[in-house]
């Protein structure tokens, strides 16, 4: 989908393949990268942020955001409980299924947000950005369609601590400084390579 949408743009080499390998990148030839919403879906998330950050350049920087694994991110999300039956499920049939519950569940999220019942929110099954992220009623709807459906179907779902990140980062050839952001839910840092 990125290669569609940036095709035109001479400066973007989109390439899909494996996170835990990512042979066609040499180390150490990337000024910036980024990896978004990523790493917890993979089977190892400490070996592909370890083959990542080799990619980066001395001095090069890498932003980074995943689920974080805690006590709280799991109290709080329905997802763990609803997989147990939507996970017997084709994906398909899932994904058809997601905009009418999205459309049952995010006005209620929504509202619940408006009145700063933001913690009660986290409990309902849909994946809810309205007070979050900029966006536009539309772009909340397809959001929480997107966010919803990946709540649900992931073949991996592993979230990580900052001691996690900073173990993987720390394993051989590998020397970073790590900026936290902790106005963001999860585990989101900018990572110096030096």
């Amino acid at each position: 989908m990125a290669l569609e949408n940036l095709h035109h743009d001479a400066r973007i080499d989109a390439r899909q393949e494996s996170i835990l390998d990512l042979a066609s990148i040499p180390d150490e030839s990337v000024d910036y990268g980024y990896c978004i919403g990523v790493l917890q879906h993979t089977p190892d998330p400490a070996k592909a942020l370890q083959v990542i950050f080799k990619k980066i350049k001395p001095g090069g920087q890498l932003a980074i955001w995943a689920y974080e694994k805690s006590w709280k991110a799991y109290l709080y999300r329905t997802k763990y409980v609803t997989r147990l039956v939507l996970k017997r499920l084709p994906p398909s049939l899932v994904l058809r299924a997601v905009p009418g519950w999205v459309d049952f569940w995010l006005p209620i999220s929504t509202f619940l947000r408006r009145i700063k019942l933001t913690g009660l929110s986290k409990l309902l099954p849909v994946a809810d950005y309205s007070s979050d992220l900029p966006l536009n009623r539309v772009q909340i709807r397809e959001w929480a369609i997107l966010n919803t459906f990946d709540m649900w179907t992931p073949a991996y779902d592993r979230p990580l601590t900052r001691l996690e990140v900073q173990s993987a980062l720390c394993a051989p050839g590998g020397s970073a400084e790590i900026e936290w952001n902790n106005h963001v839910r999860g585990i989101t840092a900018v990572i110096k390579r030096v």
